[in-house]
């Protein structure tokens, strides 16, 4: 399918250009300079990066963190809390090998969210985001390709590669990706419950650390934004293709009214 898009059967379209009135071809210069098929590979090759960007920016568990630095420590090291829209960086309290020094935290892989954890309306919103914009990336993505690829076997032409619904598509899945992004104004950013915990820990022995009062980007976060861009080239790079396929093929329909009804 792939191949297909990238080579788009050039010399079969040549035959099919405009003649003059001796029956022969009149070449247009740079006609075939940036053939359709070459345009609608790229918008697709935006479009699964961006969906596999959103995928591990997703289910990354670092959106937003918090570096704080242990209080009394000189040493310069620190700490990150990490948090995502669905999941956080888990982590407990556990006392050294052997027993003896004071309780230090351990961070330890991904994990949900408690009940206890009361979500806000902009946590919310931005979960809702997410949901469609996954929702809305799965099937735009299915559907082009499977469009593609059948278009590609009933079509030698191949004309029906692109379709007028992949820019406004594309675009959606690019807004819902930027309003995911809500989740910086919610309390998981601007008073996170489990940063409070270790900041204000009422065990004695527990080390205390400096937290800032509101988060920073993470590494999730910075994927996501990547994921969202992509999802904006994508829609200019469709809309480019579309536009590319609908003019050759008035074109080609344009030319073969310039053919002779009889024989000489």
């Amino acid at each position: 399918c792939v191949f297909g898009m990238l080579t788009g059967d050039v010399g079969e379209r040549r035959a099919l250009g405009q003649r003059d009135s001796t029956g022969e071809d009149k070449q247009t210069p740079g006609r075939m300079a940036v053939p359709f098929q070459c345009q609608a590979l790229v918008a697709q090759i935006f479009s699964f990066t961006a969906f596999i960007l959103m995928w591990v920016g997703m289910v990354r568990c670092n959106m937003i963190e918090f570096a704080g630095a242990e209080i009394g420590d000189t040493s310069g090291s620190q700490i990150k809390m990490q948090f995502g829209v669905w999941y956080y960086l888990g982590y407990f309290l556990t006392t050294p090998v052997g027993g003896t020094g004071n309780p230090v935290y351990v961070f330890e892989a991904c994990r949900g969210y408690s009940d206890a954890i009361e979500l806000d309306d902009y946590w919310k919103s931005a979960r809702a985001f997410s949901a469609l914009t996954f929702i809305f990336a799965f099937v735009v993505v299915i559907s082009n390709t499977v469009t593609a690829c059948t278009n590609r076997s009933n079509s030698p032409m191949d004309y029906n590669l692109t379709n007028r619904w992949e820019p406004p598509a594309y675009l959606l899945t690019c807004l819902f990706s930027g309003l995911t992004f809500l989740f910086f104004k919610s309390d998981a950013c601007v008073n996170n419950p489990l940063v409070a915990a270790i900041r204000d820990s009422a065990i004695s022995s527990a080390p205390v650390f400096d937290f800032p009062d509101t988060c920073s980007l993470g590494q999730g976060g910075k994927i996501m934004i990547s994921s969202t861009v992509f999802w904006f080239v994508s829609a200019l790079a469709s809309a480019k293709a579309y536009k590319a396929e609908q003019a050759e093929k008035a074109n080609v329909d344009t030319a073969g009214l310039d053919e002779p009804l009889v024989g000489p």
